[in-house]
């Protein structure tokens, strides 16, 4: 999970090492010295003069923490204000920010280091971040269970049925899956920005099942609920998914996920209130001893312009 370490003696060697690598290097210097310019060809002219770009570089003395640039050294020098003397390393992770799962494992494995019985702890933007995700996390399956929970109760105190409660929960439950089968077709995954569309998701998902159905209820025919309160539905949902679709232009992964997710939700409840759901009460009902009676579609019509010529007449 570490991709690699930048401290304080990766830029100073001991001086063990230091000499050590002298020693090599003064070999090579003098293979380079013996080397007759003469045996190279015309189209190992470079050659030659790169050779004498690399000599200087050969010729390199040991050396101190204290000849090594200030604004080198500033980088890796505590703040002032944390009173903490030594040096600060650095850990950089092989995975990006947006990746949960593998950032989390590598915040796991550098939090705490141990050195010579000292326990130090990390900091910075991935460790931050992991911290953040972890909360997102946990507390966003809890908060999500509590809002299914909570949303199927009001319902069934609303209509006072199961059945009914399950037919208008519908588009919501088929739309989340259908979101996270899509989200994996193409390839995304949720993060601590984009989890936090779920709420969205749910409200829209489902009111346009609880719109559906209630008008299946009062009119009881599926044909005018879903020509009616269809269409009022659509466009209801396809002004928000404008409004999210105008995160794809942004320079943002984190908003460009944001809005994938939603349009997504969206769309599938969206596609699922107007076909599952209206197959469903088409075959199963789901008004049971509601008000109103099944009528055809022809009937339901004329029960809907009954009131505006009874006005008309009066």
């Amino acid at each position: 999970m570490i991709e690699s370490v930048v401290s304080i003696n990766a830029l100073v060697p001991p001086q063990e090492t230091q000499l050590a690598n002298q020693r090599y290097l003064k070999k090579l210097e003098r293979m380079l010295v013996d080397l007759d310019p003469s045996v190279l060809d015309a189209e190992q002219e470079g050659l030659s003069k790169k050779l004498e770009q690399v000599m200087p570089y050969l010729q390199v003395e040991p050396f101190k923490v204290e000849e090594v640039p200030s604004w080198i050294l500033w980088q890796l020098k505590p703040v002032p204000e944390s009173n903490t003397e030594g040096w600060m390393t650095y850990i950089y992770p092989k995975t990006t920010l947006w990746d949960g799962r593998e950032l989390l494992k590598f915040a796991d494995e550098v939090d705490e280091i141990e050195v010579d019985g000292t326990t130090y702890h990390s900091a910075g933007a991935a460790v931050l971040m992991a911290q953040v995700a972890s909360y997102v996390l946990n507390d966003g399956r809890l908060l999500t269970g509590l809002a299914a929970g909570l949303i199927f109760v009001i319902l069934l105190l609303s209509f006072q049925r199961f059945s009914a409660a399950v037919f208008s929960v519908l588009p919501l439950v088929a739309g989340l899956v259908w979101m996270l089968g899509l989200m994996t077709i193409f390839d995304y995954h949720l993060n601590f920005m984009n989890v936090v569309v779920f709420p969205v998701v749910f409200g829209y998902g489902i009111s346009a099942g609880i719109h559906v159905y209630s008008r299946y209820v009062e009119s009881g025919s599926v044909m005018l609920a879903v020509r009616r309160t269809g269409a009022a539905v659509a466009a209801s949902s396809l002004t928000t998914l404008v409004g999210w679709g105008a995160l794809f232009v942004s320079s943002h992964r984190g908003l460009i996920s944001m809005g994938m997710l939603a349009c997504l939700g969206i769309a599938s409840s969206l596609l699922v209130s107007l076909t599952v759901l209206p197959a469903l009460l088409e075959v199963m009902g789901g008004r049971g001893d509601g008000p109103g009676t099944k009528v055809s579609t022809e009937s339901s019509s004329e029960l809907e312009s009954a009131p505006v010529d009874a006005r008309r007449a009066s």
